[in-house]
């Protein structure tokens, strides 16, 4: 209630990575992934924007490389992150009038505990599934783990990104 005090920015991190082959993957599983990474967002922009307009704040919306080209197995992710980036562009031209700056930051492989579970995860995954899926999977699967070793040895520190944050906040 103090009137010194302004909002001034809203960084939007949230995220979760719910990975498997979208034709197997359950539906409440899918939910989630796009309940967290873009209806939360939305959620939380729409109870803050008016304090935004006040100061004339910023909105940073953290989306994915994942948002311009979905992985195998990450179709709900993909699907998230692309939707930010409709949110993020639809943002920036609805708030302009009042000086609201909205942005994404587009991070490649980040070495946070969602790349690292998501990464390790992978046999969870393929043990979850039906036998028949189980079979149309395997390979994928399989070249998904592979893959997965490679992007964590070169995956960036988070405070690459926390900087790229800071950056687009000041």
């Amino acid at each position: 209630n103090n009137s010194s005090k302004k909002l001034v920015a809203l960084v939007n991190n949230a995220g979760i990575a719910l990975t498997s082959p979208l034709e197997v993957q359950p539906m409440a599983q899918f939910r989630k992934q796009i309940d967290v990474n873009l209806t939360g967002h939305v959620h939380v922009a729409q109870k803050l924007t008016h304090f935004l307009r006040d100061s004339k704040g910023r909105i940073v919306n953290t989306v994915s490389v994942a948002g311009r080209c979905a992985p195998p197995c990450g179709g709900a992710y993909g699907a998230s992150k692309f939707a930010m980036e409709a949110i993020t562009n639809c943002q920036r031209v609805e708030l302009s009038p009042w000086d609201i700056s909205v942005s994404a930051i587009e991070p490649g492989f980040v070495r946070t505990p969602l790349v690292v579970n998501c990464m390790s995860k992978m046999d969870e995954i393929y043990n979850g599934l039906l036998p028949d899926a189980k079979t149309l999977y395997k390979h994928e699967l399989e070249r998904g783990k592979k893959t997965g070793k490679r992007i964590l040895s070169y995956a960036i520190d988070p405070s690459n990104v926390a900087n790229k944050i800071y950056h687009a906040i000041s």
